[in-house]
């Protein structure tokens, strides 16, 4: 190996140390038990694929389990099961490894179009996100769909036509919302098209030179064309494309849109501490407007261009499809890559002196890793859902301990799957409870309340029905209480 092969990987072997270091950070979390959507469909549902053996048709799966979406999440997933063993630990080892190959995609998306450099800029920034943290360690589908989304737009630009219908076909295929990232490169090149102007700096008419380039167009939307035929076959096994429990959540009411809109664009730019991601690239596309006549300010390929844009655009659609349909902060994972991208971008490219980017970076770097150590709420899109996971596995062993395994348990969603389902890792076959569920009736003999869970049905039962206290657990940012009913 010699010096100038490690000059010109010098960035790679960095990335891979910090890979290597990510792993052992994250290593105790793949022994926790599934949390909250991994424990009640995904966790089960690669298991179940892996049990049943690995299958892509509809009916590969249950409904309630695969919930109408396509299956090549739980394909994949259960594929590497089979390998490896079907266990908690193993099915993890699948969700980090989707996360390192992100990595992979991320890297040779920026040093395709920008530069080593940023690339590794880009991905240290981004293992610091206290969502990529903690979807590196779940058994859930959006770090694939992000990773699918930065192979497909590699692809794209590169000019590799069968890797993109490729990518873009997977990614439709491990969930319905990758559509919106082939939209959106249709969407960019008609941009393009309309608005691009010739060598004589005239702008052509827009209508010529989209119905010049309509073979571009049917290319591009190949993908849905082939992930179509999935749907298909649904339609005809169950009657219905998309699963009808999913369509009803879908509202363009203006109320619930904004709603939602304004919750992920909080979320997406200033939580977690992206404001300064978002600010300091909003600064630099100031400063770089401002000296908009300098050619050094504006990048001059083309294709640089087309990418940056067409990331911009993404994140504005997605956003809008996001806020249309069911709310979860952790949909956003696809557009986390593209926000990190473009401000490290624009904050590079505004910084002339090398001492005031020396300033910036290590600054967003600081920021990054205070936020991935300090964040720890109670959701799936950081580090503390883990105290959560710990705390319903503590209770769990406490009733198992108890033998209340035959009792009449009234609870919530979360801990009916694990008290019943021995594939989320809580219990085994032995001690699942037999007799439980959500509603109350005269025959409950114990209550389950997990802050995590509290809705008016069950607040109303702690209230009035008489109970005596039998044990409590308590977490940092929440509890458990079992109750025995007073007869």
């Amino acid at each position: 190996m010699n010096l100038k092969f490690l000059s010109a990987n010098g960035y790679l072997f960095i990335i891979a140390a910090l890979i290597i270091f990510l792993v052992i950070f994250l290593f105790p979390f793949l022994h926790l038990p599934y949390y909250w959507d991994e424990a009640w469909v995904y966790g089960p549902g690669v298991r179940t694929m892996c049990i049943k053996g690995p299958g892509l048709l509809p009916d590969a799966l249950p409904l309630d389990i695969s919930r109408g979406h396509p299956l090549l999440f739980y394909f994949l997933g259960g594929i590497w099961l089979k390998i490896f063993g079907n266990t908690i630990f193993v099915s993890h080892t699948f969700a980090i490894t989707v996360a390192i190959v992100f990595l992979s995609g991320v890297y040779k998306l920026c040093a395709a179009f920008l530069s080593k450099r940023l690339a590794f800029l880009v991905i240290l920034l981004l293992m610091l996100q206290p969502i990529f943290l903690a979807q590196s360690c779940l058994l859930l589908p959006e770090m694939m769909m992000a990773m699918w989304t930065m192979f497909c737009l590699w692809a794209f630009y590169s000019g590799k036509k069968l890797l993109y219908i490729l990518f873009g076909a997977l990614m439709i295929l491990t969930k319905e919302t990758g559509v919106v990232c082939i939209i959106t490169l249709g969407l960019n090149e008609m941009l393009f098209d309309v608005f691009a102007k010739n060598n004589q700096q005239e702008i052509k008419p827009g209508i010529v030179r989209l119905l010049k380039n309509y073979k571009r167009y049917l290319f591009i939307s190949v993908p849905i064309l082939i992930a179509a035929f999935y749907f298909v076959i649904q339609k005809s096994m169950y009657g219905w494309f998309f699963f009808p429990e999913h369509l009803g959540y879908v509202s363009f009411k203006w109320n619930d849109f904004s709603h939602k809109f304004i919750r992920y664009f909080s979320y997406l730019f200033i939580f977690d501490g992206r404001n300064a991601l978002f600010f300091g690239g909003l600064t630099a596309i100031v400063i770089i407007i401002f000296r908009r006549k300098k050619a050094a300010c504006v990048p001059t390929d083309e294709t640089k261009i087309r990418v940056l844009s067409c990331m911009l655009l993404f994140i504005f659609t997605y956003l809008c499809f996001s806020s249309a349909n069911f709310y979860s902060d952790r949909y956003l994972m696809s557009v986390i890559a593209p926000l990190i991208i473009l401000s490290v971008y624009f904050i590079d490219t505004a910084m002339r002196k090398t001492v005031l980017k020396w300033i910036a970076f290590p600054a967003l770097v600081i920021s990054g890793i205070y936020y991935s150590m300090h964040v720890r709420t109670n959701s799936d899109h950081n580090l503390g859902y883990a105290d959560c996971v710990k705390l319903y596995k503590e209770t769990v062993d406490y009733c198992v301990k108890e033998k209340f395994s035959k009792k009449k348990v009234c609870t919530g969603f979360l801990m009916k799957y694990v008290l019943t389902d021995t594939l989320t890792g809580y219990l085994d076959s032995r001690n699942v409870f037999t007799n439980i569920d959500s509603r109350f009736d005269p025959s409950v003999e114990l209550c389950i309340f997990s802050s995590l869970e509290s809705t008016p049905y069950l607040d109303s039962i702690k209230t009035n029905i008489p109970m005596a206290l039998v044990k409590s657990f308590k977490a940092k940012n929440s509890n458990i209480e079992i109750f025995e009913v007073v007869r």
